[in-house]
């Protein structure tokens, strides 16, 4: 993992591969998300984690699945980081987050991320456009400890915070 230290500096991690095999070692996801929700707590289960207050990070199509995921288990997954998503990140489906990071490298299209971010701003959502240095698309750039304690970092200091009624009864 190319940014475990950071990671480790914020909290657990715990990364799931596609659910469909491309043939040989690449795997791609489905679109079967109550299928996906239960690998993701049976695996946060598996080692111990607490489910509450998840966030979700994707990658390319990972980023478009992390987005519909946080839209169907809103008060599972409450923040996201989205890297080169193939799809503009959409207010409708983010309306619920409590925060929301967007990335694309500096050297591939960065226009669905940053069109991303404007329509979550006009919508109040929480959210803020951070280029991944030196990267394509694939990559996630020269310094991605350092990109990716910057996003938990804003993440931290700007989500929005949310009180349930399952905080209240702690």
């Amino acid at each position: 993992m190319s940014f475990a230290h950071a990671a480790a500096n914020h909290g657990d991690l715990v990364t799931l591969q596609g659910d469909v095999s491309c043939g040989g070692a690449f795997r791609r996801w489905s679109y079967d998300f109550p299928s996906i929700e239960k690998r993701i707590h049976a695996a946060l289960a598996a080692t111990g984690i607490d489910a509450h207050d998840v966030t979700l990070i994707g990658y390319s199509q990972g980023a478009e699945i992390a987005e519909r995921l946080a839209a169907a288990y809103p008060s599972e997954f409450t923040r996201v980081i989205l890297m080169s998503s193939p799809i503009v990140p959409s207010p409708d489906r983010l309306r619920r987050i409590d925060g929301a990071v967007l990335m694309a490298g500096k050297r591939e299209s960065q226009s669905n991320m940053r069109a991303g971010v404007q329509a979550l701003a006009h919508a109040k959502i929480h959210s803020v456009f951070q280029p991944l240095p030196g990267a394509a698309h694939g990559p996630i750039g020269s310094t991605p400890d350092d990109t990716m304690e910057r996003a938990f970092e804003w993440l931290e200091e700007n989500s929005q915070v949310r009180v349930t009624s399952a905080d209240l009864a702690r």
